[in-house]
């Protein structure tokens, strides 16, 4: 179960929460007060609404997590993807370069 639910977008865990609502809304709400009955059209009207919201604000978490992923994808790609950049650094690592070197030709990288 638990892996069921982390696997879901925020649009669609929104939207089960509200069904899960609406559910035991439109149960419990047609059995209370119901003298002569179970209130079918209070619970109708009860699921419909939790449906109704489920859908609103799942879709408003779609749309922010959407511009969410657009926005990231716009970034520059970090300093660790950078193929000069790690070249450098494995040149560095490997003794090829002293301290100095290294500095002044990550200060020339940094410009461009």
């Amino acid at each position: 179960m638990r892996t069921f639910l982390s696997n879901l977008s925020p649009f669609q865990g929104t939207f089960l929460f509200c069904v899960a609502m609406g559910v035991v809304t439109a149960v419990l709400g047609g059995l209370v007060g119901a003298s002569d009955g179970p209130n079918i059209e209070f619970a109708l009207i009860a699921f419909a609404t939790w449906i109704i919201l489920g859908l609103f604000f799942g879709g408003i978490a779609w749309v922010v997590d959407s511009l969410s992923s657009w926005r990231s994808s716009l970034t520059r790609p970090t300093a660790g993807r950078d193929p000069a950049l790690q070249a450098l650094r494995e040149r560095y690592a490997c003794g090829e370069i002293d301290e100095n070197q290294f500095e002044a030709m990550l200060s020339r990288l940094k410009e461009v």
